[in-house]
């Protein structure tokens, strides 16, 4: 089981210098969420869930409020807007698995977001 976890704000360089904002996510990111989701291209969509058909909305509502006790949400924020380029959560399974996701906006990839969200959830 998870505990109750605050992750700070934290802004960290990317591969190529570039820079962005790490934080947990919570209910009000829900409409950031869906529009980070309605801007993954179909590929980066069925990649992440498996399906380009994907309801997103009930993807955005599901990523935004998770309970401590089930997992936890991290969002890549764009350094220049604050747009998320970025999202990855970790959620309790059974007998002690977990289940991790990932999603980088395609601008974004290569730069090395996934896994420092990788090295965050893994120290949460």
């Amino acid at each position: 089981m998870i505990s109750a976890v605050a992750v700070k704000l934290e802004v960290v360089a990317l591969r190529d210098g570039s820079t962005v904002s790490i934080r947990q996510t919570g209910p009000d990111d829900e409409p950031l969420l869906l529009a980070f989701f309605e801007s993954l291209s179909e590929e980066s969509r069925a990649s992440r869930f498996f399906s380009a058909a994907a309801d997103l909305s009930a993807a955005a509502h599901a990523a935004s409020v998770l309970r401590p006790d089930q997992g936890v949400g991290l969002a890549a924020c764009a350094s220049s807007d604050g747009r998320i380029v970025g999202h990855a959560s970790y959620r309790s399974g059974r007998h002690g698995a977990a289940e991790v996701d990932f999603a980088v906006a395609e601008q974004f990839q290569g730069r090395g977001i996934a896994t420092l969200l990788l090295g965050r959830l893994a120290d949460i």
